[in-house]
Parts: structure tokens; C-alpha cells; sequence
């Protein structure tokens, strides 16, 4: 029985291996977020068959009706049993073209509603990066923070240790030290939020934390009028245009169902065999066409109304992310000349004081203190406009860094590879 505290050991050891492994953060890419995302989407993949059942049905409304066969029996008490057989082979049938049209607009309307979930979810995965990486930061700042409030509470202590602060700088300095834990561990809920959205979104494991990972790259200048231009090229908004389309055939199906069609007939009756053509004339149909023609008109009407639906929601949305954007920048404009600037310039003169002998070392972590309070409310201003700009990029449905098109006259130093 020697050997049970060793092995036992050993187990709780490798046990400990395993946990810390298992909670080893993966370093993630934007664009490898979103190329996960896109694989492992349903939604994606139910947009994809919904593209090849519109396609089959392409390929078969632009083909005629079958050939038919009718055979009816015949007796006679003269001739007997006879078989009088007619083979029917269309040439021409009137709702074909209409039909055509139609099944070809709802093709292109697949296609474009594809398209159009493949952004949403490229959005919500380059969002929920974005948010990640922005909760990463914001823990950074916070950590340096902590060390700060720890480092000052330490000074206060010794301050009052040997008589020359009060006795309330500690208890001070003690309440700025509990607020700013309070902060690490909103930090740090942040992340694990973020980065347990994103793990779901790109369908890995919940257990293993991810890490946004990406290289600082400025937006580039972008124009409101180009973004408003490029919103109706949507997806979402060509769907609408193709259904527009769609309904206009439906119409003309509708109607063609009051045209002929034509057919060789080939038929063997009396025991004689020939070739004839025929031709189909509605007669009378109790207003059931004339019903489905008023109906196709309405849902013309209909995807009408929603095509202009579609343009003023993609306008709406453009032009209210771009005041979003617009605002968080000029929020964080603001706090880096009035805030920012500031608290590095009362850093430098403290530390420059301290060092002449006018001014105590608790002095200049305070200072610094506040400097670390100052380039925290950056960092989540940053992740403010950051997040805007992708809100502005997702609206616009397309990638704004590869566009040559000015939310304000300055350009963020934000992560690259947004899509």
C-alpha cells in the first residue's frame, strides 16, 4: 500500500494538466470566426436548399407537359373488342414563357436571400468579435488599473504608518481598490460572455475559451451618400426587386390561362391509324380565371409595397448607424482632448514635483491612478465606436475596408479583417 499517496498524486496531477489545458484560450482570427460561423450555420445551409429547390424548379417549368397517352376500349357486336388509342405530343402551351419568368425571378430571389443570411450572419459573427476583443481590452486596462489601486493603497498604509497621511486616505484608497475589483470582475464576465456567444456561433466547444486576435489598421473615409447607395444594392432589397418580378410574371401566367394550345395528336381509331393537330380553347370557367388573374395582380401589388418597404428599412438603418458612428467618435474625440490629455499632462508635472521634493509619492500614484481611469474610459470609448462602425458596415452589407468611399474627418486605429 505504499504506492497509493504516489499514484494518487499522480492522478490529481494529471487531472490538473487536463483542466488547465482544457481552459487554454484558442486564438481567433476575425476572418477565421466567420469562415467557422458560415460552416457551421443551419441557417446558411436551409438558405443553400432553398437555392437548389428554386433551381430544380427553373429547369422544370421551362419544359412542356409530357406526352400523353389515352386509350379507351371499344366493342361492337359487328367488330368486337377494338382499342382506340390517341398519343398527344404538346408543341406549344401559352403559360410556358410566363412560367419561365417566374421561376427564374425566384432563382435569382433565392440566391439573393442567401446572400443576404449569409451577411446577417457575418454580422452578428464580426459583431460578436468585435465585442470580444473590445471586453479583452477593456480587462487589460482594468489589470493595470488594479495594480495601481493596490500600489496606492499600499502608499497610503505606510503614509499613515509613519504619520504623514490620515488615517482616511487608506480607508480611501481601500474604496477605490473594492470598485476597481468590482470592475476586473465585470471585466472578466464580459469576456467570458463574448467569447461563450462566439464559441456558439462558430460551434466549438463552450468549455474552451476563445481569443479574438487582431492587428491594429485605421477604417478608411467613408461617404453617407456612397453608404446609402450601396444599401440598396442589398441582398435583401434585390430579393425584393426579383419578387417585384416573380409577381409581374405570375400576372402573365394568370392571363395565359385563357390562351390555345397546340398538339400533334397521332390516334388509331376503326382500325385506321393518323397524325392530326389540336387545338385547346377555353371556354367557360365560372370566373376562376378571371379570380387568380385579380389575385396575381394583388400580390404584385403586395411585393411592390415591400420592395419599397425594404429600400426605406436599409436607408433607415444606414443613416442611423452612421449617427451612432458619428456620435461614438466625436464622445471619443472629446474624452481624449478634455480627459485624456489632461490626465497625462497632471502625470508628468506630479512625477516632475515629486521628484523636486514638492510632492509625495502618494501624490503621484494618484496621478497615475486617475491617468489609468482616463485610458480605461478610452479603451471602451474605442470599443464604443468600433462596435458602431460595425453596426454602420453591417447595415451597408458590405466590407467598408475594401470600399474607397468619412464617418468624421478622423479615422479610428480599429482591427483589421472586418467583413
Amino acid at each position: 500500500m505504499w504506492y497509493q499517496p504516489r499514484t494518487r498524486g499522480w492522478w490529481l496531477l494529471a487531472l490538473a494538466g487536463f483542466l488547465t489545458t482544457a481552459r487554454a484560450a484558442d486564438d481567433l482570427a476575425l476572418d477565421q470566426a466567420v469562415a467557422q460561423a458560415l460552416a457551421h450555420s443551419a441557417v446558411v445551409r436551409a438558405a443553400d436548399q432553398a437555392v437548389a429547390r428554386a433551381r430544380a424548379e427553373a429547369v422544370s417549368a421551362g419544359i412542356l407537359p409530357a406526352a400523353r397517352l389515352q386509350a379507351t376500349p371499344l366493342y361492337s357486336d359487328e367488330r368486337g373488342l377494338d382499342i382506340e388509342a390517341v398519343v398527344s405530343l404538346p408543341l406549344y402551351d401559352a403559360t410556358l414563357r410566363p412560367a419561365q419568368r417566374a421561376a427564374r425571378a425566384a432563382l435569382a430571389a433565392a440566391l439573393c436571400d442567401a446572400d443576404e443570411a449569409r451577411l446577417d450572419l457575418v454580422a452578428t459573427t464580426s459583431a460578436t468579435w468585435h465585442r470580444l476583443l473590445a471586453a479583452q481590452r477593456q480587462a487589460e486596462a482594468v489589470a493595470n488599473d488594479l495594480a495601481l489601486a493596490q500600489a496606492l493603497r499600499a502608499a497610503a498604509a505606510k503614509a499613515r504608518d509613519i504619520g504623514e497621511r490620515p488615517g482616511v486616505d487608506v480607508l480611501r484608497a481601500d474604496l477605490e481598490l473594492g470598485l476597481t475589483e468590482q470592475a476586473q470582475a465585470d471585466a472578466e464576465a464580459a469576456v467570458e460572455l463574448a467569447s461563450g456567444e462566439l464559441a456558439r456561433l462558430t460551434g466549438r466547444d463552450l468549455a474552451t475559451p476563445v481569443r479574438a486576435t487582431a492587428e491594429a489598421q485605421p477604417w478608411p473615409k467613408l461617404v453617407r451618400a456612397a453608404l446609402l447607395a450601396r444599401a440598396d444594392e442589398r441582398p435583401r432589397v434585390k430579393a425584393a426587386r426579383l419578387r417585384v418580378d416573380e409577381a409581374r410574371a405570375l400576372v402573365g401566367l394568370a392571363k395565359a390561362g385563357r390562351s390555345t394550345g397546340v398538339a400533334v395528336e397521332g390516334f388509331r381509331e376503326d382500325r385506321e391509324h393518323g397524325l392530326r393537330v389540336a387545338v385547346e380553347l377555353p371556354l367557360f370557367d365560372r370566373g376562376r380565371q378571371a379570380g387568380e388573374i385579380r389575385a396575381a395582380e394583388a400580390r404584385l401589388a403586395e411585393a411592390e409595397q415591400q420592395l419599397e418597404a425594404a429600400r426605406q428599412a436599409a436607408a433607415m438603418s444606414v443613416d442611423t448607424a452612421w449617427l451612432a458612428a458619428e456620435s461614438a467618435e466625436r464622445r471619443l474625440l472629446r474624452h481624449q482632448e478634455a480627459v485624456l490629455a489632461r490626465a497625462q499632462r497632471l502625470t508628468e508635472l506630479t512625477t516632475q514635483a515629486y521628484g523636486a521634493g514638492e510632492l509625495s509619492l502618494l501624490d503621484v500614484l494618484d496621478a497615475r491612478r486617475r491617468l489609468a481611469e482616463a485610458r480605461v474610459t478610452s479603451v471602451a470609448l474605442e470599443a464604443a465606436a468600433s462596435e458602431a462602425l460595425t453596426q454602420l458596415q453591417a447595415a451597408v452589407g458590405a466590407d467598408l475596408r475594401a470600399t474607397d468611399t468619412l464617418v468624421t474627418p478622423t479615422a479610428l486605429t480599429l482591427p483589421t479583417g472586418a467583413p
